[in-house]
């Protein structure tokens, strides 16, 4: 294969002396008009709003609207267009897609997608795995222009965004050739993460029948009135949180997270921690020490996340080296450690006991939103401290086997995603020439 090095895109690499050096608004028309009549009021037309569009090229077309009823401004695509997520982060998670069919004549898109429409010279396939490619996108990214949670991709930058092409049947054979393999390893990966809902499954019942039931299965059992709940040992007790902590539930401190001083407390805030309660590191703030003053968090206090997409998130507080106080989306729970212990508490939280007490409280609101006046009411069941002990170590050990699966899983998902933008930068720039052989095979 000849080859020569394109010093404008270094992004791209060597590039065949057989491909033509075309911009993308040679090869196709960025926002176009309708390619037949326009649609009569009352035709029927397919609505693709943003969250309709997958990051892997699929697209839900089940949503329909009557012309007349389609918001103005809208832009149009129809069947062989490309979609291009213009905004961030939708652009850099690859939202759009190739359109290969759609259920009515046309299609209309959100205001932050570009429309590009293949002319004779480029296969529509080929246009969207380039446009797609990964390494394509970070250069993207680093054009796009408008302030923070809002840059765009222009329409400008697309148009001169250079392309080059094979023979147009050679296009073709690459976007057949990818569909089929993306696909693959797609359903690979799907089938991955349901996997992985199975064993987040499988926790939260292992935690629930253990801190729910107890480990001993022959002991007897009473209503503990609590739907949720079932029955429990009859020794158990079943209280509210408030009466499970040593002071009241408190709110965090509305400050700013401004600071990255590490001398001066943490500053945890909902998104300094994940589901599975660990503290982020790359997240970290702090906040000055008066400030900081009333809202500090010591060994095995609970926080619960009380409002927003993460209301009812928990994060127990333990084995952190400094001082660390919390925020004010946060609710911290001290344990009366008499009663309760901390670990059991949080272990509790992570149970479909807990998850359906959560759901009955949204039911109850117009917005996801749990106050301290509601979590002082979340009903917990309450064996005997040595108990508890015994749970959290069947929990733990239990629980650490499936992490261990989880884990070995999520790399699995990582190789795939890694092989699968590989193979489109690849197979698009032409560091792996694709032939009939190779569409044959995969």
């Amino acid at each position: 294969m000849n080859v020569e090095l394109n010093n404008n895109l270094t992004w791209y690499g060597e590039i065949p002396s057989d491909w033509e050096e075309l911009r993308i608004k040679d090869v196709a028309c960025i926002s176009p008009n309708y390619s037949q009549d326009k649609p009569s009021d009352f035709e029927e037309c397919t609505i693709v709003p943003m969250e309709a569009v997958s990051t892997i090229g699929h697209f839900n077309l089940e949503n329909k609207s009557l012309y007349i009823d389609v918001s103005d401004g809208l832009p149009n695509f129809e069947a062989g267009d490309v979609l291009f997520a213009k905004i961030t982060p939708c652009m850099e998670n690859g939202k759009g897609g190739f359109v290969d069919s759609l259920p009515t004549r046309y299609g209309f898109g959100s205001t932050e997608f570009h429309v590009l429409r293949p002319s004779s010279k480029v296969d529509g396939k080929f246009l969207y795995y380039y446009t797609f490619n990964p390494t394509y996108r970070k250069y993207a990214e680093a054009n796009m222009t408008g302030a923070a949670g809002q840059k765009r991709v222009s329409s400008n930058f697309l148009k001169f965004t250079k392309v080059f092409l094979p023979h147009i049947d050679e296009q073709r054979l690459i976007g057949n050739y990818l569909e089929k393999n993306c696909s693959a390893i797609d359903k690979a990966i799907s089938f991955k993460f349901d996997q992985l809902e199975k064993l987040e499954d499988l926790r939260q019942s292992i935690i629930f029948k253990a801190m729910v039931k107890g480990l001993d299965e022959d002991i007897p059992m009473r209503s503990s009135d609590i739907p949720w709940f079932g029955d429990i040992p009859e020794h158990w007790e079943v209280e509210s949180l408030k009466r499970l902590l040593i002071e009241p539930l408190k709110y965090g401190a509305n400050e700013a997270a401004e600071l990255t001083d590490p001398d001066l407390p943490r500053y945890i805030r909902i998104t300094d921690f994940d589901n599975s309660g660990k503290l982020k590191d790359h997240t970290f703030k702090s906040l000055a020490n008066d400030k900081a003053e009333g809202y500090y968090i010591e060994e095995g206090d609970i926080l619960f996340a009380r409002s927003g997409a993460t209301v009812g998130k928990t994060f127990l507080f333990s084995n952190y080296n400094g001082k660390a106080c919390f925020a004010g989306y946060l609710i911290r729970a001290r344990c009366n450690t008499a009663k309760i212990l901390p670990e059991f508490l949080y272990l509790f939280t992570k149970s479909k006991g807990y998850t359906d007490w959560k759901d009955s409280a949204f039911t109850q609101a117009t917005i996801q939103n749990i106050g301290a006046d509601k979590y002082s009411y979340l009903p917990i069941v309450q064996p005997p401290i040595g108990e508890q002990k015994k749970i959290i170590e069947f929990v733990n050990r239990e629980t650490a086997r499936i992490e261990s699966i989880e884990e070995k899983l999520k790399n699995q998902i990582s190789v795939l995603r890694e092989y699968k933008h590989s193979l489109i930068h690849e197979c698009v720039t032409a560091k792996r020439r694709v032939t009939e052989a190779d569409l044959t095979m995969s």
